[in-house]
């Protein structure tokens, strides 16, 4: 049986010509972020992490609903409709092939098993769909037994991203992200800890450019 979609943010049934997944109604109230960049941009300097970081949505309220359901409430249908916001905001601010290969944050083996899925990958999967890019899942690894990131202040979850996270295995070794101009994507950034730290290690496996891509942030209310 085929269910109607749904809008991600109140559940109403999306209309023909809706577009993106979100009813009438909620596309006049989403918080999309109108700057270009939540940090860096085409001509800034190279940093250790992201070269810049992309962002959609502001984490209000109705977008953190929505992610919570998302992400704890088994709501992978959800995805589909993150990915294509994404994926709209990054075609808009970077323009067409500039990215060779997509990837995401990984979770751990544990809390993916629990779940049943890694929204960042699902999302990541789309975004990479919606530009024609290559996906990779496995380019990354999330430690088992790492720390959660929530709760902590701005320096310890600096240290504790940089520390829950490494290359997978083989990644450097193979060459296999040698030269690219990489897409890492996660859902949501409270402080870009965890997106610079996974961006750092791809660039420490040879990646040339390493260009960060949220959903939402919290960091994208000073607009």
């Amino acid at each position: 049986m085929l269910f109607p979609p749904k809008c991600v943010f109140c559940d109403a049934v999306v209309g023909l010509g809706e577009t993106l997944g979100i009813c009438r109604e909620c596309a006049q109230k989403v918080p999309f972020y109108m700057s270009d960049y939540l940090m860096g941009g085409p001509h800034g300097a190279a940093h250790s992490g992201c070269d810049r970081v992309i962002c959609a949505l502001k984490y209000t309220d109705m977008v953190k609903s929505a992610m919570t359901k998302f992400k704890f409430s088994q709501r992978a249908e959800f995805g589909p409709t993150f990915g294509a916001i994404l994926a709209e905001k990054i075609r808009r601010v970077e323009g067409p092939g500039i990215f060779s290969v997509a990837t995401a944050i990984p979770l751990g083996e544990g809390r993916e098993k629990e779940r049943g899925f890694n929204q960042a990958g699902i999302i990541a999967k789309y975004v990479a769909m919606h530009l024609n890019v290559r996906y990779c899942h496995d380019l990354l690894d999330k430690r088992e037994g790492a720390m959660r990131q929530s709760g902590l202040t701005g320096a310890q979850r600096d240290r504790n991203a940089k520390e829950s996270f490494a290359l997978a295995g083989g990644v450097k070794e193979k060459g296999l992200v040698k030269g690219q101009a990489i897409l890492l994507i996660d859902d949501v950034s409270t402080t870009l800890s965890t997106i610079n730290a996974g961006a750092a290690l791809l660039k420490g496996g040879g990646a040339a450019l390493v260009v960060g891509a949220v959903v939402a942030s919290g960091m994208a209310g000073r607009d």
